[in-house]
């Protein structure tokens, strides 16, 4: 009979240290888990004020493009009211 209960003893013992080790190694695991979430969570934070920058960046091109283009039909028009009284002297001072 005390073998036996050794024995027992022994077995719950072993079983107990599994258990024990089974539950370090699932807090480990969730812990584990909690700072990928966390990180996984900042990365999305990050790339959505990427995406901002990006867009506001897009839009100011954007901006920048149409005044370029303003500039160069203003120029242009410019250009040729030049050639048009270059042309046509006479015309211009023709009044006095």
């Amino acid at each position: 009979m005390r073998s036996l209960a050794g024995r027992t003893r022994q077995a719950t013992d072993e079983i107990s240290g599994m258990i024990g080790s089974i539950q370090q190694q699932t807090a480990q695991a969730v812990h584990t888990m909690e700072q990928g979430n966390e990180l996984m969570r900042e990365g999305l934070e990050r790339n959505a004020k990427v995406a901002a920058a990006l867009s506001n960046i897009d839009q100011q091109s954007r901006a920048a493009g149409e005044q370029f283009a303003s500039i160069a039909a203003a120029t242009h028009q410019q250009k040729q009211h030049r050639h048009r009284a270059q042309r046509q002297p006479a015309k211009c001072c023709s009044s006095e």
